[in-house]
Protein backbone atom coordinates (compact mmCIF):
# COMPACT_ATOMS: atom_id res chain seq x y z
CA UNK A 1 0.00 0.00 0.00
CA UNK A 2 1.25 3.35 -0.84
CA UNK A 3 0.03 6.62 0.48
CA UNK A 4 -1.28 8.93 -2.24
CA UNK A 5 -0.37 12.40 -2.10
CA UNK A 6 -2.76 15.07 -1.50
CA UNK A 7 -3.13 17.42 -5.38
CA UNK A 8 -1.13 20.34 -3.57
CA UNK A 9 1.48 17.87 -3.09
CA UNK A 10 1.80 16.23 -6.31
CA UNK A 11 1.59 20.02 -7.56
CA UNK A 12 4.28 21.33 -5.16
CA UNK A 13 6.34 18.04 -6.82
CA UNK A 14 5.91 18.49 -10.10
CA UNK A 15 6.93 22.36 -10.09
CA UNK A 16 10.31 20.90 -8.11
CA UNK A 17 11.27 18.78 -10.45
CA UNK A 18 11.01 21.21 -13.46
CA UNK A 19 12.16 23.81 -11.54
CA UNK A 20 15.23 24.06 -13.70
CA UNK A 21 13.67 23.99 -16.97
CA UNK A 22 10.93 27.12 -16.01
CA UNK A 23 13.87 29.13 -15.35
CA UNK A 24 15.50 28.70 -18.63
CA UNK A 25 12.06 28.67 -20.33
CA UNK A 26 9.94 31.76 -18.98
CA UNK A 27 7.27 31.47 -21.32
CA UNK A 28 5.91 28.02 -19.93
CA UNK A 29 6.46 29.77 -16.84
CA UNK A 30 4.00 31.96 -17.42
CA UNK A 31 1.47 29.42 -18.46
CA UNK A 32 2.35 27.42 -15.04
CA UNK A 33 1.07 30.34 -12.32
CA UNK A 34 1.11 27.30 -10.09
CA UNK A 35 4.69 27.05 -10.30
CA UNK A 36 5.21 31.03 -10.11
CA UNK A 37 7.09 31.45 -6.71
CA UNK A 38 9.12 34.94 -6.11
CA UNK A 39 12.23 32.92 -6.35
CA UNK A 40 11.58 31.04 -9.49
CA UNK A 41 10.24 34.23 -11.24
CA UNK A 42 13.22 35.99 -9.80
CA UNK A 43 15.67 33.72 -11.46
CA UNK A 44 13.64 33.18 -14.47
CA UNK A 45 13.89 37.02 -15.50
CA UNK A 46 16.88 37.47 -17.09
CA UNK A 47 16.33 34.75 -19.83
CA UNK A 48 12.42 36.22 -19.87
CA UNK A 49 14.44 39.53 -21.27
CA UNK A 50 15.91 37.35 -23.71
CA UNK A 51 12.44 36.13 -25.09
CA UNK A 52 11.13 39.35 -25.50
CA UNK A 53 14.51 40.47 -27.58
CA UNK A 54 13.43 37.50 -29.55
CA UNK A 55 10.67 39.15 -30.45
CA UNK A 56 11.55 41.77 -31.22
CA UNK A 57 14.29 40.92 -33.26
CA UNK A 58 11.43 39.13 -35.28
CA UNK A 59 9.31 41.98 -35.67
CA UNK A 60 7.01 41.50 -32.65
CA UNK A 61 7.89 44.67 -31.32
CA UNK A 62 4.45 45.31 -29.25
CA UNK A 63 4.61 41.33 -27.25
CA UNK A 64 8.16 42.18 -26.96
CA UNK A 65 7.28 45.26 -24.90
CA UNK A 66 5.25 43.22 -23.05
CA UNK A 67 7.10 40.87 -21.98
CA UNK A 68 10.18 43.26 -21.12
CA UNK A 69 7.73 44.59 -18.75
CA UNK A 70 6.51 41.39 -17.05
CA UNK A 71 10.10 40.54 -16.90
CA UNK A 72 10.48 43.82 -14.64
CA UNK A 73 7.49 42.57 -12.61
CA UNK A 74 9.27 39.52 -11.98
CA UNK A 75 12.61 41.07 -11.03
CA UNK A 76 12.92 44.89 -9.93
CA UNK A 77 16.40 44.23 -9.60
CA UNK A 78 17.09 43.98 -13.47
CA UNK A 79 19.21 46.41 -14.96
CA UNK A 80 16.58 49.38 -15.34
CA UNK A 81 16.05 50.07 -19.31
CA UNK A 82 13.31 51.55 -21.66
CA UNK A 83 11.03 48.68 -22.90
CA UNK A 84 10.22 50.29 -25.91
CA UNK A 85 13.51 51.39 -26.77
CA UNK A 86 14.73 48.53 -26.38
CA UNK A 87 12.74 46.66 -28.33
CA UNK A 88 12.67 49.09 -31.11
CA UNK A 89 16.79 48.99 -30.40
CA UNK A 90 16.60 45.00 -31.56
CA UNK A 91 14.70 45.84 -34.36
CA UNK A 92 16.71 48.63 -35.76
CA UNK A 93 19.95 45.80 -34.84
CA UNK A 94 17.88 43.03 -37.53
CA UNK A 95 17.82 45.72 -40.03
CA UNK A 96 21.51 46.85 -40.29
CA UNK A 97 21.99 43.09 -40.57
CA UNK A 98 19.91 43.33 -43.79
CA UNK A 99 21.87 46.52 -44.98
CA UNK A 100 25.47 44.64 -44.28
CA UNK A 101 24.06 41.65 -46.30
CA UNK A 102 22.74 44.37 -48.69
CA UNK A 103 26.29 45.50 -49.23
CA UNK A 104 24.41 49.00 -47.95
CA UNK A 105 27.10 49.95 -45.77
CA UNK A 106 26.21 53.54 -44.85
CA UNK A 107 22.46 52.56 -44.27
CA UNK A 108 23.99 49.87 -42.03
CA UNK A 109 26.64 52.13 -39.71
CA UNK A 110 23.36 54.54 -39.41
CA UNK A 111 20.72 52.04 -38.24
CA UNK A 112 23.88 50.51 -35.89
CA UNK A 113 24.18 54.06 -34.45
CA UNK A 114 20.61 54.76 -34.13
CA UNK A 115 19.95 51.21 -32.20
CA UNK A 116 23.01 52.17 -29.85
CA UNK A 117 21.58 55.37 -28.88
CA UNK A 118 18.47 53.75 -27.69
CA UNK A 119 20.53 51.10 -26.27
CA UNK A 120 24.10 51.24 -25.55
CA UNK A 121 24.26 47.20 -24.93
CA UNK A 122 22.05 45.76 -27.85
CA UNK A 123 25.22 44.66 -29.62
CA UNK A 124 27.12 42.58 -27.26
CA UNK A 125 28.91 40.21 -29.74
CA UNK A 126 32.22 40.70 -32.15
CA UNK A 127 30.10 38.86 -34.81
CA UNK A 128 28.02 41.64 -35.92
CA UNK A 129 31.11 44.62 -35.62
CA UNK A 130 33.07 42.16 -37.43
CA UNK A 131 31.18 41.24 -40.49
CA UNK A 132 30.44 44.99 -40.55
CA UNK A 133 34.31 45.81 -40.46
CA UNK A 134 34.85 42.92 -43.51
CA UNK A 135 32.08 44.39 -45.98
CA UNK A 136 32.64 47.91 -45.23
CA UNK A 137 36.21 47.35 -45.97
CA UNK A 138 35.74 45.09 -49.11
CA UNK A 139 33.41 47.80 -50.40
CA UNK A 140 34.67 51.08 -50.37
CA UNK A 141 34.11 52.00 -46.73
CA UNK A 142 37.19 51.32 -44.42
CA UNK A 143 37.48 54.43 -42.99
CA UNK A 144 33.56 54.62 -42.10
CA UNK A 145 33.39 50.88 -40.43
CA UNK A 146 36.85 51.52 -38.49
CA UNK A 147 34.93 52.23 -35.29
CA UNK A 148 33.05 48.72 -35.90
CA UNK A 149 36.74 47.02 -36.17
CA UNK A 150 37.89 48.30 -32.87
CA UNK A 151 34.70 47.78 -31.50
CA UNK A 152 34.75 43.75 -32.76
CA UNK A 153 39.24 43.22 -31.75
CA UNK A 154 37.57 44.71 -28.01
CA UNK A 155 35.14 42.45 -27.35
CA UNK A 156 37.44 39.35 -28.92
CA UNK A 157 40.61 40.37 -28.60
CA UNK A 158 42.37 37.16 -29.08
CA UNK A 159 40.64 36.51 -32.59
CA UNK A 160 42.73 36.22 -35.18
CA UNK A 161 40.44 36.39 -37.61
CA UNK A 162 38.72 39.24 -35.77
CA UNK A 163 42.61 40.90 -35.94
CA UNK A 164 42.80 40.41 -39.49
CA UNK A 165 39.69 42.15 -40.53
CA UNK A 166 40.85 45.06 -38.73
CA UNK A 167 44.22 44.72 -40.62
CA UNK A 168 42.77 44.78 -43.62
CA UNK A 169 40.77 48.33 -42.77
CA UNK A 170 43.92 49.18 -41.03
CA UNK A 171 45.96 48.84 -44.30
CA UNK A 172 43.23 50.55 -46.80
CA UNK A 173 43.23 53.82 -44.19
CA UNK A 174 46.91 54.12 -44.20
CA UNK A 175 48.00 52.46 -41.14
CA UNK A 176 50.28 50.43 -42.12
CA UNK A 177 52.20 49.71 -38.61
CA UNK A 178 49.05 48.69 -37.04
CA UNK A 179 47.70 46.24 -39.99
CA UNK A 180 51.31 44.46 -39.66
CA UNK A 181 50.61 43.93 -36.02
CA UNK A 182 47.22 42.69 -36.56
CA UNK A 183 48.37 40.57 -39.39
CA UNK A 184 51.04 38.98 -37.31
CA UNK A 185 48.48 38.00 -34.87
CA UNK A 186 46.85 36.12 -37.26
CA UNK A 187 49.92 34.20 -38.57
CA UNK A 188 50.60 33.27 -35.05
CA UNK A 189 47.09 31.10 -34.36
CA UNK A 190 46.37 30.36 -37.81
CA UNK A 191 46.88 26.35 -39.17
CA UNK A 192 45.74 27.48 -42.75
CA UNK A 193 49.39 27.14 -44.36
CA UNK A 194 48.23 28.50 -47.82
CA UNK A 195 46.32 31.42 -45.67
CA UNK A 196 49.16 32.15 -43.54
CA UNK A 197 51.95 32.31 -46.92
CA UNK A 198 49.14 34.90 -48.64
CA UNK A 199 49.28 37.33 -45.49
CA UNK A 200 52.88 36.93 -44.89
CA UNK A 201 53.13 37.99 -48.39
CA UNK A 202 51.14 41.25 -47.73
CA UNK A 203 52.91 42.20 -44.48
CA UNK A 204 56.12 42.20 -46.66
CA UNK A 205 54.65 44.59 -48.72
CA UNK A 206 53.24 46.44 -46.23
CA UNK A 207 56.99 46.58 -44.40
CA UNK A 208 58.18 48.31 -47.77
CA UNK A 209 55.73 50.73 -47.82
CA UNK A 210 53.46 48.84 -50.25
CA UNK A 211 49.76 47.94 -50.03
CA UNK A 212 48.74 44.85 -51.36
CA UNK A 213 44.93 45.36 -50.96
CA UNK A 214 44.30 46.14 -54.81
CA UNK A 215 41.31 46.81 -56.74
CA UNK A 216 42.04 43.10 -58.11
CA UNK A 217 43.21 41.26 -54.79
CA UNK A 218 40.13 43.27 -53.41
CA UNK A 219 38.01 41.17 -55.82
CA UNK A 220 39.19 38.25 -54.90
CA UNK A 221 38.17 38.62 -51.31
CA UNK A 222 34.39 39.86 -52.74
CA UNK A 223 34.46 36.35 -54.26
CA UNK A 224 34.48 37.62 -58.22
Amino acid sequence: MWRWKELGELLKTGCEWLNDYLIINPTELQKLEVCQTPAKLKDAATFLVKAGEAEAKAGNIEKAIAIFKTAFKWNPQLTKFDPQQKAEAERLVIDANRFVEEKKIKEAIAAYNQAQKLDPKVVSDANAWDVLCWQGSLYGSAKEVMFACEKAVNLAPNDGNVRSRRGLARALTGDYKGAITDFEAYIAQTDDTKSKAQVQEGVKALRAGNNPFTESELNKLRGK
